[in-house]
């Protein structure tokens, strides 16, 4: 059959591809087939693919909805920096427009290092890592009764049930 999530972070639009995919995917080793080693593992090797540069861009673009006016914004969110930048070259930009992004390698705030997708030349793997991945599958984790953290600290395969 077909996992429908509702209400779940996956419909939240300012996930990426790789955030919704893992959480999908952990829910399926889960409750479908009711094995979390198989999970945790899987969210090990995500993890290890970002911070290795082996997820492509296109699954690290996060699509964010302006919700305001830009010059109503106090912050500058990543969002709101991307879409400042498209204003500068010449995009119309309004309230409802969906601003792609791709949060990138390099020095500053979030904000700075977001980019537009055809201008990011690399992702920040811990930014993905920390405020997408680990996000997405957490509070799934929690719920079943594992602590992530511990089962992926873990550097030696051991049993899951040291975990519940």
């Amino acid at each position: 059959g077909v996992l429908k999530m509702q209400g779940f972070d996956s419909s939240r639009r300012n996930l990426s591809t790789i955030a919704k995919e893992t959480q999908e995917k952990v829910l399926y080793y889960l409750l479908k087939e009711k094995n979390a080693l198989a999970a945790v593992n899987y969210v090990k090797q995500v993890i290890d693919d970002l911070k290795n540069g082996r997820v492509p861009l296109r699954k690290t673009i996060i699509y964010t909805q302006l919700q305001k006016d830009l010059s109503k914004y106090e912050t500058n969110a990543p969002h709101v920096a991307v879409a400042k930048n498209m204003q500068k070259q010449g995009f119309p930009v309004n309230p409802g427009l969906i601003i792609k992004y791709i949060v990138g390698k390099g020095e500053g705030t979030i904000g700075e290092k977001a980019k537009l997708p055809n201008e990011a030349e690399a992702y920040d793997s811990e930014y993905y890592i920390e405020n997408q991945i680990i996000p997405a599958v957490d509070k799934i984790f929690e719920a079943a009764g594992i602590d992530f953290v511990k089962a992926t600290a873990e550097k030696e395969q051991v049993s899951l049930k040291e975990f519940i």
